[in-house]
């Protein structure tokens, strides 16, 4: 399935939400960002109501992060960008905090299994 985004419900979408290259509009980094992470984050639509909550989870998901460029690409991103987003709507599913937290901990628990792996391979066990 693909990811479907709306950003008509964000206040100044126009000016917030686009840029204009040699191909014409696309989306800004930020929107494509956003609404990216909001597969593995589970929070849809970003809300006056659930902001702070998407950063948290965000923040979360940094950090358990094998890659340290990623890791600093996803904390590049501050509370006032989500904020300054607020309205973005995508097709992810919303997932409640503690299912949310159950699938967190499952991605660490096979990053930590993918790390360990690697660790075995290079030590040639």
């Amino acid at each position: 399935m693909s990811l479907t985004v709306d950003v008509r419900k964000i206040k100044n979408f126009q000016e917030t939400c686009y840029t204009e290259d040699d191909d014409g509009l696309r989306y800004t980094g930020i929107v494509q960002s956003l609404a990216f992470l909001m597969i593995p984050l589970g929070v849809n639509p970003i809300t006056e109501k659930n902001y702070k909550e998407f950063y948290t989870r965000l923040l979360m998901y940094a950090a358990i992060q094998r890659n340290l460029g990623t890791r600093e690409q996803l904390e590049k991103i501050t509370l006032s960008d989500i904020k300054a987003h607020i309205g973005l709507e995508t097709n992810v599913s919303p997932e409640t905090p503690r299912k949310w937290e159950k699938k967190l901990c499952l991605m660490a628990r096979n990053q930590i299994a993918y790390n360990t792996d690697l660790l075995k391979e290079e030590e040639g066990t």
